[in-house]
């Protein structure tokens, strides 16, 4: 059998790999506050997010798919005889990052890391074949959009505190309820946002291989196998990652369970029509603790959260270095 046709076999591999990494940690972000608020069961949760992750993935977002293929890396730069270093580095990092990161029970950014790995890898062949302009774009996206979802969970938690603070009682029904309304609207969000991210990675992996035209009509079966996957990932959560938002950064209310996830969800999504990859981890911990400090400050565990943020810091320089390393490994050992 052809060597590069197995290697480009594990390209493929790995892009499933890591579209299930993404699901199996982002679980977490969208069903872990109504799980701790005891709204709905862990089986259902997982349940109704895994349908509505692949509808969002499967029908919504192209434009995130598109700024994957075409605004992080030139495609030209990439016919060379080395690419398939290129891809298995940026690939193998990003999957190795998710999956120790998600056995620890870190939440992750899957969209730091992908976007980490791709320029490492791609820095081993020229410093020009990234797209700067348009990933310092994204990047400065993914930095500013937690604390945003920070600033607006606060403020509606202020609402609402002010508003109903003598009726909790009364309200509590239709918190519970927005808490299952809230899993819905996440888990499509995130479908089109990193389900969609996903698909564009494949993609770009086929189009790199030649495989494929550069183009950007979406074969269906590209996104039907990306939808099932990243939604088998959502189905089988880890566990770790949801015990770590659910219960270790504050102690949430119903209420408060459902402006957190409905301001990561409905920031996602809005992220999602401007083509812009978002971390839904950073979103949803960064609504938590705005919700948390709007009603008590000092209850919020800023340890935890701290360490989710140096894991944040951490992620788009580690794993710019770390797939960069992989791919001059490679190419000075001449596979």
């Amino acid at each position: 059998m052809d060597v590069g046709f197995i290697i480009s076999f594990f390209i493929i591999l790995l892009c499933y790999v890591f579209c299930f990494g993404n699901g199996f940690n982002d679980a977490a972000n969208i069903i872990a506050l109504p799980i701790a608020t005891r709204v709905i069961s862990p089986s259902l949760a997982l349940a109704v997010a895994c349908v509505f992750e692949f509808v969002g993935c499967y029908f919504l977002g192209d434009l995130v798919f598109k700024t994957i293929v075409k605004d992080v890396i030139e495609l030209n730069f990439l016919k060379v005889s080395n690419i398939s270093y290129v891809l298995f580095s940026a690939l193998f990092a990003a999957c190795g990052w998710v999956l120790v990161c998600t056995i620890f029970g870190f939440p992750i950014s899957s969209s730091h890391t992908l976007i980490g790995s791709m320029i490492g890898s791609v820095l081993g062949i020229n410093f020009y074949a990234v797209k700067w302009e348009s990933v310092l774009r994204v990047i400065l996206v993914l930095i500013f959009a937690p604390f945003v979802g920070f600033v607006v969970a606060y403020l509606f938690t202020k609402i609402i505190y002010i508003m109903f603070s003598n009726a909790y009682k009364e309200i509590n029904k239709i918190f519970k309820f927005l808490n299952v309304v809230s899993i819905c609207f996440f888990a499509l969000s995130h479908g089109a946002n990193n389900g969609k991210k996903g698909v564009g990675l494949l993609m770009f992996c086929l189009i790199a291989l030649n495989f494929y035209e550069i183009e950007f009509n979406i074969p269906k079966w590209a996104l039907l196998s990306c939808a099932c996957i990243i939604s088998c990932g959502i189905l089988l959560g880890g566990k770790k990652v949801i015990k770590t938002i659910g219960t270790r950064i504050y102690k949430i209310k119903h209420w408060q369970a459902a402006v957190s996830q409905l301001t990561a969800a409905g920031l996602t999504y809005l992220g999602t029509l401007f083509g812009f990859p978002l971390s839904t981890t950073h979103l949803i911990v960064g609504a938590i603790t705005g919700s948390g400090s709007a009603e008590r400050i000092k209850s919020v565990k800023w340890d935890v959260s701290l360490d989710i943020f140096i894991i944040w810091v951490l992620t788009l320089p580690f794993n710019i270095f770390l797939s960069f390393f992989i791919f001059k490994f490679l190419t000075s050992i001449k596979l």
